[in-house]
């Protein structure tokens, strides 16, 4: 690779990498702490599931149902790439969903819109990991819209490593400190976004837990 090679391809694994991991991990603390009583159930979860703090590694917490679903459902109300990734269609154009697409143009949907449809999810607005956990009220959503790593053979190649990397930090976070939510911080999801959210810092009070004896 040449050097130029080399810093074009270190600025795209820094930007999608490490903060889009980041923006997510910033969104499921924040959706947390306003929806205590989830905190609480994850809480439980990798308190019942784990004795001690080196249990907790990229296998084992793959097994948890709730803190999958609370990362799944943190990527559907606050997803790290909220806008298009966009595509341009092939020589000869494309039809997308009816619609006769002249080639040469870029076309994608973006995943915010999407993901608060309501034409795709019941109490779009709502934070509900339960809707990936079973519950009838949501069994009409449209799960499968949601895509936050793309899809097709050039989606994210990093994105198993982004599923082991988010599930570890948030639950030896969750596992080693109890959380409040400082009042300044009560609308930090009114954020602009460009390319990823403009947010904030995210300002909370850590507790170091007590292990139980």
């Amino acid at each position: 690779m040449t050097h130029d090679e080399i810093k074009a391809t270190s600025g795209k694994l820094i930007l999608a990498g490490s903060e889009t991991s980041a923006t997510l991990l910033s969104g499921a603390v924040y959706y947390l702490l306003k929806n205590p009583n989830w905190m609480r159930i994850v809480q439980e979860e990798l308190r019942t599931n784990f004795t001690t703090e080196t249990q907790i590694n990229f296998a084992s917490v793959s097994q948890l149902k709730i803190m999958n679903a609370i990362i799944q459902e943190t990527f559907r109300v606050y997803p790290p790439v909220a806008g298009a990734m966009p595509r341009v269609s092939p020589e000869g154009g494309a039809m997308v969903a009816g619609t006769c697409i002249p080639p040469g143009t870029k076309i994608g949907v973006p995943q915010y819109c999407a993901y608060r449809s309501s034409r795709h999810f019941r109490d779009p607005e709502k934070y509900a990991p339960e809707r990936f956990l079973g519950d009838p009220t949501y069994a009409n959503d449209k799960r499968a819209i949601i895509q936050p790593f793309s899809v097709g053979p050039r989606n994210c190649l990093g994105q198993s490593l982004a599923w082991a990397e988010i599930r570890a930090i948030l639950a030896r976070l969750m596992w080693n400190f109890d959380m409040e939510l400082l009042e300044a911080n009560r609308d930090w999801e009114k954020q602009r976004v460009f390319v990823l959210w403009d947010k904030p810092s995210l300002m909370v009070k850590l507790k170091a837990r007590q292990p139980a004896t």
